[in-house]
């Protein structure tokens, strides 16, 4: 018997890795997977040792509506023990950009899916080919019924640990292994193409072969069992495998085909000698975070719109109103297929990103629609809150513009007609003064802001300005910033990155303007607005350089009653290779970068990195700047300075050509904003992000629709995720503490709820909890993750 050192046994799992879009179309894609299904089932069904592992219910569901027949075949091979599903999440998504709850609907609908179908309860996430992972991640997998988390890139070369117990924020802990030869480890005898063949560096199959990658695989390992994966990119199952396979083991080669499952139990086996880390797998690839820009505003506008509605339709039914459920099933399949990870990063062809767009315009359509579904046909139009917290704020209407004051949940009158608004060009050398109770904000003659006063204490929060737009070469690709090819099979990427991206920064080559040009090099043409409390300061210019050149107009609102200070900039790019950024320099040279991430919050360092919603440095005294961004994940605090990456002109020319990747010609809108931080008024990070992210519902109010909103109350460090009603007619309310303190208090409902349940991210229905009166108790853990099942009416 050959001697393999340390390794008891090792388990090879065919699988392909299935894009949903990358190199061609989702369309253009299933002929290839559904080939590979029947190919596996034949090899299942002629060698009862082999097994296979699909790795994505997404494509499962599409199989079964497309080929019945096949499918029926499939199902005995699971029947028979052969067939594994490895995957609990709907699709492969990045695990950055969507936010929490969208992560939750993945699991939800994937584990739906499969135990519907098959009656297995999947709890891997096997996360293959997603270019980072967040601390925050065990703890709402743990809550969606999750043990094992399995990836390939993101591991910190630091650590480089092949299996661990990875405790995540509140020290919520999951099983977790990296895949250090990747998800295509092995290759058996075959003639067919893989796709990206040459990068995946797979190791054809031979003895040989099979001792070096398993011996360095074992090499990072804790136990003696070794995971190696068999397929690649599109790759069909190889016939010559179980014929090695079988040679092997005549040989005495401690080998045989395996499932994740089977690993997964023997790592939790050894999970007392697994260590323990803390560590935020990020950042990778961060070109991907502003490549293809609409999709990442496209996808925080559907998810928000999403949870906007379900939470009017909850609202609605604890009101006793008859409101249908409203019919967004494929909305939030739209939008879940199109988190896929190289569909949300944008590194895709042309056809499948006009494919996205088109989804996108889909899905939002279908939600306008059961905006309409379930307000009915009677009632007034009015405002409606669909956050969990209280909102003030301004809005505008075709009736009128201005203030509204809305309970979680609740409604408003529409504002009263707006007082005509006064528009005035500025004088080239003319500073504008805007002010509310909160800030006196000056805004100069290039057209950012130079100054923000604290306008109770004159504290300065600008260091040398805010809003300024920047512009730099970039000549990466798709993936990355200013390097291009991505090997996407070496080890380098599958390691996070070490590089930092400054926007203020100049390149090391004196011979070639590699800095930056920036919006206050010239003069901008500006005007002031001003109607019922809100002022608006627009400016107008170009950034150039040779023949690339980016026309702008950026809007400045300051409102009455609002701390935030909101921007708008519209963008009008030529050229390529360039990327552009908005900058907030801070009083402060050093600071702390604190980063909004799904379900949490974390302090990084001056990396770029993909966020929820905000980005905060923060100075001494706990003073700092909040910048929040609607679909802008790319944020970064350098030296002092906070900044969003708008968007990049870049594509994949090496792999295939574009013509819309560098965004040539194209008009693209930027919302986001800025909110200074002061010990005594810090704000809220979570709800300011929501604010700007999940605009208040104009939508008609129907008929005998509650006065008193469902939700009145809860401790303040409590954020509401979700809030729908499921198909039994049960509410769903799901919230995490959302400041790393522990919150202990009360949930006061507006309308009492018969009964409540504790709940998790499947909707299970454990156990009852006491209700008094209209309130519940409720205490938890730093960033713990709460769902409650709240039943009206009789049970």
């Amino acid at each position: 018997m050959t001697e393999f050192a340390n390794i008891d046994e090792i388990l090879v799992v065919p699988q392909f890795h299935y894009d949903v879009a990358y190199l061609q179309t989702e369309e253009q894609y299933y002929p290839r997977c559904f080939d590979n299904f029947r190919q596996a089932i034949a090899l299942m069904d002629a060698n009862p040792d082999y097994r296979y592992t699909i790795e994505q219910p997404f494509l499962i569901e599409a199989f079964e509506k497309r080929c019945p027949d096949d499918f029926v075949r499939l199902t005995a091979c699971q029947k028979r023990g052969q067939l594994e599903f490895g995957g609990a999440l709907y699709v492969i998504p990045d695990m950055n950009i969507p936010c929490g709850e969208a992560l939750i609907r993945h699991v939800l609908l994937g584990k739906r899916y499969v135990a519907s179908r098959f009656g297995v309860d999947v709890r891997i996430a096997w996360i293959a080919d997603t270019w980072g992972h967040s601390p925050s991640l065990p703890g709402i997998m743990r809550h969606a019924g999750i043990d094992t988390y399995i990836f390939s890139r993101g591991m910190r070369p630091e650590l480089r640990k092949g299996e661990f117990i990875w405790r995540g924020l509140g020290e919520t802990e999951i099983v977790a292994h990296w895949l250090p030869a990747g998800y295509s480890s092995i290759r058996f005898p075959s003639e067919t193409e893989i796709e990206n063949a040459l990068e995946l560096n797979m190791a054809s199959a031979t003895e040989e072969n099979l001792r070096s990658v398993s011996q360095g695989i074992r090499n990072v390992l804790s136990q003696n069992t070794v995971l190696i994966c068999n397929g690649g990119d599109m790759a069909p199952p190889q016939a010559s495998a179980p014929s090695v396979v079988s040679r092997w083991q005549e040989q005495g080669l401690p080998v045989r085909f395996g499932k994740l499952a089977e690993y997964a139990e023997a790592l939790h086996d050894s999970a007392a000698a697994l260590p323990r880390i803390e560590a935020d797998f990020n950042p990778l690839f961060v070109g991907a975070q502003a490549s293809r820009i609409r999709l990442k505003q496209l996808n925080r506008k559907l998810e928000n719109a999403l949870l906007s509605i379900e939470a009017l339709h909850a609202s609605l039914r604890i009101g006793g109103a008859n409101a249908p459920m409203p019919p967004i099933e494929r909305a939030w399949k739209i939008c879940l297929k199109n988190q896929f990870h190289d569909i949300i990063s944008g590194t895709l062809v042309d056809g499948a990103y006009h494919d996205a767009l088109r989804d996108y315009d889909t899905a939002l359509s279908d939600v306008a629609l059961a905006a309409e579904t379930v307000s009915g046909e009677h009632g007034d139009i009015a405002v409606f809150n669909p956050s969990g917290f209280a909102r003030s704020e301004w809005i505008e209407t075709k009736a009128g513009a201005g203030q509204v004051n809305v309970q979680p949940y609740g409604w408003s009158p529409l504002p009263e007609k707006a007082l005509p608004e006064t528009i005035r060009t500025i004088a080239p050398n003319e500073d504008i003064v805007i002010e509310n109770e909160f800030w006196r904000v000056v805004v100069g003659p290039s057209g950012v802001i130079t100054s923000c006063l604290d306008q109770r204490t004159c504290e300065e929060f600008v260091g040398e300005s805010w809003g300024n737009l920047v512009y730099k070469p970039d000549n990466g690709d798709l993936w990355r910033l200013d390097h291009s090819p991505l090997d996407g099979g070496s080890l380098q990427s599958a390691l996070t990155e070490p590089g930092i991206d400054d926007p203020m920064s100049s390149g090391p080559d004196p011979l070639v303007n590699d800095g930056p040009v920036r919006q206050d090099r010239s003069r901008s043409e500006r005007t002031l607005a001003q109607r019922n409390g809100k002022q608006t300061v627009t400016a107008r210019g170009n950034l150039s350089f040779w023949q690339n050149s980016v026309g702008y107009e950026t809007t400045i609102s300051l409102i009455a009653g609002d701390p935030v200070i909101h921007f708008r900039t519209v963008c009008h790019p030529h050229g390529r290779h360039y990327r552009i950024y908005s900058c907030f320099a801070t009083p402060w040279s050093t600071c702390t970068a604190r980063h909004g991430i799904p379900f949490g919050a974390i302090i990084r360092d001056a990396k770029r990195y993909a966020d929820q919603n905000y980005v905060e440095a923060i100075g001494p005294g706990k003073r700092g700047v909040r910048v929040l961004n609607a679909g802008l994940p790319g944020n970064a605090v350098v030296d002092g300075v906070a900044s969003i990456l708008l968007f990049r002109s870049a594509a994949m020319e090496y792999k295939a050509q574009s013509d819309s990747a560098f965004e040539d010609g194209e008009e693209l809108i930027f919302e986001y904003g800025v909110r200074p931080i002061t010990a005594a008024d810090p704000g809220s990070a979570e709800r300011e992000g929501e604010r700007l992210n999940r605009p208040l519902l104009v939508a008609k109010r129907p008929e005998g629709a509650p006065l008193t909103p469902p939700l009145l109350s809860m401790p303040p460090n409590l954020h509401v995720d979700a809030f729908y009603a499921t198909t039994s007619g049960d509410i769903i309310l799901r919230v995490h503490e959302a400041t790393g303190e522990p919150a202990e208090g009360r949930i006061v409902f507006g309308a009492a709820p018969h009964s409540v349940f504790a709940s998790d991210g499947m909707e299970t229905l454990g156990e009852r909890l006491d209700v008094d009166g209209a309130s519940i108790p409720v205490k938890l853990g730093s960033w713990q993750i709460a769902t409650w099942r709240l039943r009206y009416g009789q049970e």
